[in-house]
This record gives structure tokens, sequence and C-alpha cells, in this order.
């Protein structure tokens, strides 16, 4: 997840659930330091493809 900035860490502690992949919505909620959450859009087709199997 280089593009979106997110930590390794951030990144090992995604889950299922943190993941949005409704059509025309897909989206990720990363949880980082001090509790802070934000969310990216994932725009990148193929990736949301590979995401989504």
């Amino acid at each position: 997840m280089d593009r979106c900035g997110a930590r390794a860490s951030e990144v090992c502690g995604l889950h299922v659930e943190d993941l949005g992949l409704r059509l025309d919505d897909e989206h990720v909620r990363i949880h980082g330091k001090g509790g802070s959450v934000r969310t990216v859009l994932l725009d990148d087709r193929g990736y949301v493809a590979l995401l989504k199997l």
C-alpha cells in the first residue's frame, strides 16, 4: 500500500472488515498510531480486482 503512505505495521493490521469493495465505493480503513483511523480510496481497478478474489 505504498501509494497511500501506509506503514507496514498498518497494512499488517488490516482486517477484512476494513475493506469496502462496493462498486464505485472501494476503500480501506487504516488504523494508525494513536488510535487514528483514515479512509483511503482505492482507485486502481487491477488492485481492487485482486482484493475481491
